[in-house]
């Protein structure tokens, strides 16, 4: 699960911007029922040292889609990085000329992501998921178990228009721990990390505080977002 994590983060920060402002386009719909996110700013420190912010604004096709991607093909959606394909709307396989494997993606029926390439997902009756699982090609394999506060999830795949990718977990996230199995009854934890959320009038995350631990290494990464809505 955080390689898909990374991944998804990585296709949001290297496709190219095709700027729609919807608030300038007459042709738009109506907002969806969903909040759509407007900018997003990161903070990263790294063992006590901090980066320098950085923001980002999420633009909108009329159909309130990410402008970062070309959806004239139909059952496809591109970028400068690859291409998705698409069944029944949703993404079912990416690959691209710098990706060195072909990605594979199913979903549940009710549209969200139960298996990508040889990673599993879980999720309980609230809609959250809480257990993925990942056989590595070396034999070991990895279980991440994620627990989750009261608050409503504003920050996903549907937030940053990016519905191919399946819904997200209803409730926002508040502690993730990683797990390595080495063989049957020898389970290790390697990594953990919490999450801290704020909320404007309206009840959409606005700021969110990352503290990842990582314990072999005893390293430890702290991320800070803080996010607006259209």
């Amino acid at each position: 699960m955080k390689k898909y994590f990374t991944f998804v983060f990585l296709i949001l920060m290297l496709a190219a911007c095709k700027k729609d402002d919807p608030t300038n386009n007459e042709n738009a719909k109506p907002l969806p029922s969903w909040p759509l996110i407007k900018s997003t700013t990161n903070s990263f420190m790294l063992n006590g040292q901090f980066t320098l912010p950085y923001s980002d604004t999420t633009y909108y096709d009329s159909l309130w889609r990410n402008s970062n991607f070309n959806y004239s093909n139909p059952g496809e959606v591109s970028f400068d990085a690859g291409t998705y394909i698409l069944s029944n709307g949703l993404a079912i396989q990416f690959s691209g000329p710098s990706i060195p494997v072909t990605y594979t993606y199913n979903y549940d029926i009710n549209g969200y992501l139960s298996d990508h390439s040889s990673t599993y997902y879980e999720y309980n009756a609230d809609s959250n998921l809480v257990r993925s699982y990942y056989q590595s090609q070396g034999g070991n394999s990895y279980i991440t178990l994620y627990t989750y506060a009261s608050g409503k999830n504003t920050i996903g795949n549907y937030n940053y228009g990016l519905y191919f990718l399946g819904k997200d977990s209803k409730n926002v996230i508040d502690h993730i721990i990683y797990y390595r199995v080495n063989s049957p009854g020898d389970t290790v934890e390697t990594a953990y990390t919490n999450y801290a959320h704020t909320f404007d009038s309206e009840g959409r995350i606005s700021g969110e505080t990352r503290v990842a631990v990582d314990l072999p290494n005893d390293t430890s990464s702290y991320t800070i977002k803080q996010y607006t809505y259209y």
